[in-house]
């Protein structure tokens, strides 16, 4: 018997440890998760990706008091999961139907994956957001409907093509750049740095000229893979704005991969296009200021660079202000700035950079229901106590997060992130902007006539049929600037669409139709087919099948 016993052991030995080690640990963990926990008692699971400890205790605190204020018979465990495995867990997790009653949503995934998980495992919260929080109960927000309380009016929470709410965020963040006060001071003898961007250059350019104890020139930016896509939502991505007017095709205020593919194909784009050569110089003239090799780098690795006092700035957001506090606790005092920018009489960038660039104000840290939770009802409240006036403010004020409720205070060295923009807005007056995406600002300082003209076009706009974007592909007509000019427009437009379209039906299989195709030389695409001519722009006319129509000759 003995013998048997050793012969399956050496046989199947890791096999039996795998095992072992799986009950160990599912019994650790179910007797780790009970403790403390009375028999009868309602637990709450709630799964999120904020590894950072100030984010657990938050949590962990705003639960006890839940328990000690709203219901003594509510217990929350927390599956803190780390941000690399986290999309894959809560993938396993939600097919399995051992999802957590709570999850944090939004991110860690592609959007298409989320969409389909709303859909299958989440509970729709529509109809909350409009009834007013309970426990709001003895505020000026007594009455106010839940979304109306939220500085962006809940509009992240809003999914577009469900048309419903689906979550309810509890933080809101920003992006700025961070900067050493002592470093700065030690190497340019200013207190603070310049927000304009010449002005900016030059102080990096100072820092990067002189060298540390250990013989190494200073690094005037600690970047990475991570925060080079951040600094470019407010630095170089907005002066390519004006290629709208040259490429929105169907008038919603953004230039989509089809647009730019069809603008570039017709001349009407191409990469000497003002914007995208600004674009391209800011980018020329910033990443000198960066360590070698940061494309290969991480985030951790450009936040240790900083917190080592080995480079004066750092882009990054909320989430890690706290955090870059801590480190820097009694070595140096961090800043916090404004991403420097052109001014409008910069003699190079001035006509694309009209003005700053004004943030959108989002909201996250968003958590949704499950529906396999056996107590949504008590889920959904527990969220709703997180996203009260008093329980956000508290939440954020532990974790150094900037609250989602109006409202609730800051913390000081996070009001530099707060958005002058939409300070002075209700949530309802944000929902409607989200709402209808046409809607359009005057800048301060030299504004363009376009806008104005894109202004009435989106006003029109709402009167439009499918057709009009394609007639905005293939047609030749100049932009609207009215909703009387749009409707006067469309008996031309429409037959000139359905026109190109039975050409397309007739043709394309019996060979190629005659037809005007401009582009500029240089940007590739399908060969000429002769016979080709030159016209005095520098222009290509050549004939082409019909399913490559784009202007049709008069």
């Amino acid at each position: 018997m003995i013998r048997l016993i050793f012969g399956f052991l050496r046989s199947y030995f890791a096999i039996v440890v795998v095992g072992a080690t799986f009950i160990w640990s599912a019994v650790a963990i179910v007797s780790h998760r009970s403790a403390g926990v009375p028999p009868g008692a309602i637990i709450i699971r709630l799964g999120h990706w904020q590894l950072e400890a100030s984010v657990r205790e938050a949590v962990d605190k705003m639960a006890k008091e839940y328990r000690e204020k709203i219901n003594p018979n509510v217990y929350l465990i927390q599956d803190a999961i780390p941000e690399g495995t986290y999309g894959q867990w809560v993938s396993t997790q939600l097919m399995g139907g051992t999802a957590p009653d709570i999850l944090q949503v939004g991110a860690m995934l592609p959007g298409n994956i989320w969409l389909s998980y709303y859909q299958r495992f989440f509970l729709p919260l529509g109809r909350y957001v409009e009834r007013p929080n309970p426990h709001n109960a003895g505020t000026d927000f007594a009455s106010v409907p839940l979304r109306k309380t939220y500085k962006d009016g809940m509009k992240t929470a809003y999914v577009d093509e469900m048309q419903e709410y689906m979550s309810i965020p509890l933080a809101q963040f920003g992006s700025r750049m961070f900067y050493n006060r002592d470093l700065l001071k030690k190497l340019t003898g200013l207190d603070a740095p310049p927000d304009e961007w010449r002005a900016f250059l030059k102080v990096c350019e100072t820092i990067r000229s002189q060298t540390g104890e250990d013989g190494r020139n200073y690094i005037p930016i600690a970047c990475s893979q991570y925060h080079f896509g951040m600094m470019g939502g407010l630095m170089w991505e907005p002066l390519t704005y004006r290629a709208t007017e040259k490429a929105d095709f169907n008038r919603d205020g953004s230039v989509g991969n089809d647009e730019q593919f069809v603008a570039f194909q017709t001349g009407r784009l191409d990469f000497d296009f003002l914007p995208y050569r600004a674009r391209f110089k800011m980018i020329e003239e910033l990443t000198p200021n960066f360590q070698s090799g940061y494309t290969g780098l991480t985030r951790d690795e450009a936040v240790f660079l900083f917190a080592q006092q080995k480079a004066v700035f750092m882009a990054t957001g909320t989430w890690d202000a706290r955090s870059l506090q801590e480190q820097a606790s009694g070595e140096f005092e961090v800043g916090v700035m404004q991403y420097p920018f052109p001014t409008p009489d910069d003699s190079f960038y001035g006509p694309v950079a009209p003005a700053r660039p004004r943030e959108q104000v989002g909201t996250g840290f968003q958590f949704g229901i499950a529906r396999s939770s056996q107590h949504p009802e008590v889920a959904l409240d527990f969220l709703l106590f997180l996203a009260s006036r008093m329980g956000n403010q508290e939440l954020n004020q532990i974790i150094g997060w900037i609250p989602a409720i109006q409202g609730t205070e800051t913390d000081p060295l996070l009001r530099a992130f707060r958005t002058e923009h939409h300070r002075n807005l209700s949530g309802d007056e944000l929902h409607a902007r989200r709402r209808n995406r046409c809607a359009l600002e005057p800048v301060a300082g030299a504004v363009p006539s376009w806008t104005n003209q894109l202004s009435g076009i989106c006003e029109g706009i709402q009167t439009v049929l499918f057709g009009t974007r394609a007639a905005g592909l293939y047609g030749t007509e100049p932009r609207l600037a009215s909703r009387d000019a749009t409707q006067r427009n469309l008996p031309r437009w429409h037959p000139r669409t359905r026109a190109v379209q039975r050409r397309r039906r007739g043709h394309d299989r019996v060979g190629a139709l005659p037809c005007t195709y401009r582009e500029s030389p240089g940007l590739g695409g399908v060969e000429p087919q002769p016979p080709a001519q030159v016209d005095g722009q520098g222009h290509r006319e050549r004939r082409c099948r019909p399913v490559r129509v784009f202007t049709r000759s008069p």
